[in-house]
């Protein structure tokens, strides 16, 4: 058991590194696991490969102004939207983005849209690289709107989130995963 957990967990890095498993690999850990470690490793391979075909839809919006309500209603109209507010240097946001996942793709389909909204303390390039991993509507604010954002629905800090009905109501907010 500690031998297949320890594989196990190697190939768990390498998932996590962003390299699928090989069809060898998944052979291997196929015929030589005989536990539920195995089975583990597998799932999150695929949810790792069902990631990376969640293409992102990628907007920087910093030099324009923003309002969540109106972008969402223009966007969205009749479909209830759940707001991720996240950043590149915030490590609880990127947890949860990654734990969040399987629900994400539980619920996905073309009626519920995930937007991610980070503002301008993440780099260009680095929010360019992550969120096309995450995936999703990404947007990009200015920090005067991130700043406004944040005060309209009270958070004090990322991740934060907010959980609109097809009517674009407000049904939920919360700070902290």
């Amino acid at each position: 058991l500690l031998l297949d957990l320890l594989a196990g967990m190697s190939y768990v890095l390498q998932i996590e590194d962003g390299e699928p498993l090989t069809e060898i690999q998944k052979k291997n850990i196929s015929d030589g696991f005989t536990d539920d470690i195995g089975k583990i490793v597998l799932a999150k391979n695929d949810r790792s490969l069902a990631m990376r075909n969640d293409k992102a839809s990628l907007q920087d919006l910093i030099g324009e102004e923003f309002t969540l309500q109106e972008y969402i209603d223009r966007n969205y109209a009749g479909k209830p939207v759940v707001v991720d507010l996240w950043n590149t240097w915030c490590a609880p946001c990127l947890s949860a983005i990654s734990q969040t996942e399987d629900i994400k793709h539980s619920f996905a389909g073309p009626d519920l849209v995930f937007l991610y909204v980070s503002n301008e303390s993440s780099p260009a390039e680095a929010w360019k690289k992550q969120a096309a991993k995450i995936g999703g509507d990404q947007v990009r604010i200015s920090m005067d709107a991130s700043d406004a954002l944040l005060a309209k629905y009270g958070f004090t800090g990322f991740p934060s989130y907010l959980f609109f009905d097809r009517s674009h109501k407000l049904v939920h907010a919360q700070t902290a995963f």
